[in-house]
């Protein structure tokens, strides 16, 4: 029997006692107004089972009833509330609580609120790890860190073909093309081919036949940059004649038609000698 039992049972005894002293003896037995009553500890039951150390009869002037022990044995365990953690002492900044169960007490920090998006510069890139040859940084907001890696340093920029136009939307009708450099990329359109303005006609006094070098009179018309047409004239002997060639009307004299754009360009030979002529500005 356990000390716990032994209590209980001198417990009982006593009220017995104290209950039989207020009812006093003989007559005065009926006149007994207590009520047997459980301890605070105790569950009233309709009865006790035999050798039940634990459950305990208990009589008061002539009623009886059972009186079972409550078990004390407690297995829950404090935990906090979930997405917060234990703590051994709440931060400053913490919002922190106790919870108790069965006599043990945890003390339980909830999380900051934090709405702040992580993010690394722009035109860098976010990475698990840093390669060789990058260079990396950490962004950390609310105790959360991500490692970005530095875009590498470049300064070219696309450019459209000489003569080709950039535009935001290519027509249907249009060849257009993109280019690229360090990321950055445009649309190009392809310039519209309508042909060299400029024409020129052989004089009366001349034909187109080719090539020119058999012929000691000759006329090359260059128009847009481009030898366009070939005018031979009498038939010579380079070495055996002296004359000078002359600019066409209309045509001055000029350095060279090599570069010559735009404006149409007329190579004049005759005999051994070559001159260049062009219209002249407003001519």
């Amino acid at each position: 029997m356990t000390l716990s039992t032994t209590l209980r049972r001198l417990s009982a005894a006593l009220l017995l006692s104290l209950s039989l002293s207020a009812c006093g003896d003989g007559d005065g037995l009926g006149q007994c107004e207590a009520a047997p009553a459980c301890n605070a500890d105790q569950n009233v039951v309709e009865s006790c089972d035999e050798n039940d150390d634990t459950c305990h009869e208990v009589t008061m002037c002539g009623d009886t009833i059972y009186c079972q022990d409550i078990p004390n044995e407690c297995a829950a365990l404090p935990q906090c509330d979930a997405d917060d953690a234990e703590v051994e002492s709440c931060s400053t900044i913490g919002n922190c609580y106790e919870v108790t169960e069965c006599g043990a007490t945890i003390l339980c920090e909830r999380p900051l609120a934090c709405e702040e998006t992580l993010e690394c510069d722009p035109g860098d890139t976010e990475v698990e790890n840093c390669s060789a040859s990058g260079d990396c940084y950490q962004v950390t907001e609310c105790g959360v860190s991500i490692l970005c890696e530095k875009a590498e340093s470049c300064e070219q920029t696309p450019e459209c073909n000489p003569g080709d136009t950039e535009v935001e939307n290519c027509s249907d009708d249009a060849t257009c093309y993109q280019r690229e450099a360090c990321g950055e990329s445009i649309l190009c359109q392809q310039a519209i081919d309508e042909g060299c303005p400029h024409a020129y006609t052989c004089p009366d006094t001349h034909q187109s036949t080719v090539p020119c070098s058999e012929w000691g009179d000759c006329l090359e018309f260059y128009a847009c940059g481009e030898l366009d047409l070939v005018c031979t004239g009498e038939q010579r002997d380079p070495d055996a004649c002296s004359a000078t060639p002359t600019c066409p009307q209309g045509y001055e004299v000029t350095d060279t038609c090599n570069g010559v754009v735009d404006t149409p360009c007329i190579e004049a030979t005759v005999c051994n000698t070559t001159i260049s002529c062009t219209i002249p500005v407003g001519g």
